[in-house]
């Protein structure tokens, strides 16, 4: 008895199962771009509010380059999501658009845990102030992002290493502890 499928049975199964898929990619895509559009409007909204706190204590510049940065950030990713919500399953090219999110993902990790430099200028309430925040963008980032694994992990190193590098330079014992 022959057990092999018939030469168009298997051209019909390796079609089904490659828009089966492109189906999942292209729900994951939709997924972590719903999950990130409040992004969009918090991030460069709690950047803003940061900034009106920290004005006297830091860097103008400094601060006021970075609150532009997040802003420009936010303008590029909402153009980004509106073109990946244009796209229709068939001609979505998944490879391109998860790589603009994952370099987008990269920027804000990188923004956000650019933050923490101004820890040092701070005094201690609004030392804590911000690592709440931090803490708060860390945990948003969570549920957010889990729609893709990648762009958490992107996110999180370059947030995380700045966050830490931030606390650190505190030179405060219970600063190094909360780095750990």
């Amino acid at each position: 008895m022959n057990s092999k499928l018939p030469e168009e049975s298997m051209d019909t199964l390796s079609l089904s199962s490659l828009k089966e898929q492109e189906y999942i990619q292209w729900e994951s895509l939709k997924l972590l771009v719903s999950s990130l559009n409040k992004e969009i409007y918090v991030f460069p909204l709690t950047a803003s509010i940061l900034t009106i706190i920290f004005w006297q204590y830091t860097n103008h510049v400094l601060i006021g380059s970075w609150l532009v940065a997040i802003c420009v950030l936010s303008l590029v990713r909402y153009s980004v999501h509106k073109a990946i919500r244009q796209q229709k399953t068939l001609s979505l090219n998944y490879p391109r658009w998860l790589k603009y999110m994952l370099i987008l993902d990269a920027i804000t990790g990188l923004l956000a845990g650019l933050s923490s430099m101004f820890l040092t200028s701070l005094p201690q309430e609004l030392q804590w102030l911000l690592i709440v925040v931090i803490i708060a963008i860390s945990m948003e980032s969570v549920a957010g992002q889990s729609a893709i694994k990648s762009s958490f992990i992107i996110f999180s190193l370059p947030f995380f290493s700045c966050f830490i590098l931030g606390l650190i330079l505190l030179d405060s014992k219970i600063f190094y502890i909360l780095s750990i």
